[in-house]
């Protein structure tokens, strides 16, 4: 049941005409925003989406059947069709012109002796399978769950893994920074009792980016929390703090969950250039990307010591949604987001880390912050798609272990 690329039904007569299309316009203006303005790099950040709907997955207090509905978790994300949505998604990099790409929820969820669906892999993979070639210079871990499952009456493990990464393009030279973990963390409550909870982590990937012209720039891939605003903020303090302590250009790229005027947003923008205010809305399609509408821009740029230039919206249009058995998908439940970067041979990215990350990987550590949320919390919520399967799968640890 592992996922396997579908390389032959990605190139379909509407693909094929869609990129007939779009693809010498792009590279028009492309170019000409390359000639005339110097531009070194095409930034884009995207959240991959886990493409499962979770208002089952705690819904039940029997053992058996919550095991089904784990091993449910698995097989709905292989439903999604991983493979067509990373090859439309590629498609649309490769359209854009990015040069470089922060990507967001970037999972991998695993069933043991079932197979592996590695999102970050099926993107890389068809990214590289026409005439791009790009590579993963940067991944960071930020959550792990793992519980007992059972699939097709089989007894099973189920982990889920949610990842920041950057990737690059052929010809730029990345070097990985030390990512991390925020200290500002979410709990949840799972509302027994005993009063148990769980930590949701969030983090950032980060790369020097060095253009083949010598200039240079940092860039941090990040996904901040969705579910409270208070950990929200603290996390965009935490971040503001690693790279306020970084020197040269630096980017901030990812999905944000804050739009301006939101305290998170406003607390970046006062240390950072903001972008892509104006771009449009990127979130959110329903958890399944069968249906919803877009009505907020949460992804988002910010830079400092670059010239950033033409934010566009791409993988929003009705064309890139793909058949599945469960019915048409948008390939992530978020648009992606682009800008053309332009950087200075005399103000260049430091590549020495700072002592901060040297030692243990976190930016500027703060008080975690404890939130309302609990198990109960709406999992058809536009935008928790990997949150609500932590809190699912968390959840339905804790009772596992309570029965066992």
């Amino acid at each position: 049941m592992s996922q396997v690329h579908d390389t032959h039904s990605r190139w379909t007569r509407r693909t094929v005409l869609r990129r007939a299309a779009a693809v010498p316009l792009t590279a028009a203006v492309a170019g000409t925003a390359r000639a005339e303005s110097s531009v070194n790099a095409r930034v884009a950040t995207l959240n991959l989406g886990l493409g499962v709907s979770l208002a089952p997955f705690l819904s039940t207090d029997d053992e058996t059947e919550r095991r089904h509905v784990v091993g449910n978790l698995y097989e709905s994300v292989e439903a999604s069709n991983v493979s067509r949505r990373m090859a439309v998604l590629a498609e649309e990099l490769v359209a854009v012109e990015a040069d470089v790409i922060a990507l967001q929820e970037a999972a991998l969820v695993s069933a043991a002796d079932e197979g592996t669906v590695d999102f970050l892999d099926e993107l890389t993979a068809a990214l590289n399978d026409g005439n791009s070639d790009y590579r993963v210079a940067a991944v960071s871990e930020t959550t792990v769950v793992s519980l007992p499952g059972i699939i097709d009456e089989e007894q099973t493990t189920v982990s889920l893994h949610d990842r920041d990464a950057i990737l690059v393009r052929e010809g730029i030279e990345a070097t990985e920074l030390q990512g991390g973990t925020f200290e500002s963390t979410l709990e949840v409550s799972l509302g027994d009792e005993d009063d148990e909870s769980i930590q949701i982590s969030r983090g950032f990937a980060a790369v020097t980016v060095s253009i083949s012209d010598g200039s240079a720039f940092t860039l941090a891939s990040t996904h901040l929390e969705r579910a409270s605003q208070s950990v929200r903020t603290e996390q965009a303090t935490e971040l503001t703090n690693w790279a306020e302590a970084r020197d040269g250009p630096l980017a901030l790229a990812g999905d944000m969950n804050a739009t301006p005027g939101d305290e998170p947003y406003e607390g970046i923008a006062a240390a950072f250039e903001p972008v892509t205010s104006d771009v449009g809305p990127t979130c959110c399609w329903s958890g399944d990307l069968t249906s919803g509408e877009l009505t907020r821009t949460v992804d988002h740029v910010f830079v400092r010591g670059l010239e950033a230039s033409e934010p566009a919206r791409f993988a929003y249009s009705e064309d890139v949604r793909i058949e599945t058995s469960g019915g048409d998908r948008w390939p992530s439940d978020h648009a992606g987001v682009v800008v053309a970067i332009e950087a200075s041979t005399s103000e260049t990215a430091s590549p020495k880390a700072t002592s901060t990350e040297t030692t243990t990987g976190r930016p500027s550590p703060k008080q975690s912050q404890t939130s309302t949320v609990t198990a109960s919390t709406s999992t058809s919520a536009p935008g928790f798609g990997l949150l609500a399967a932590m809190f699912a799968l968390a959840a339905a640890a804790v009772r596992a272990r309570r029965s066992d």
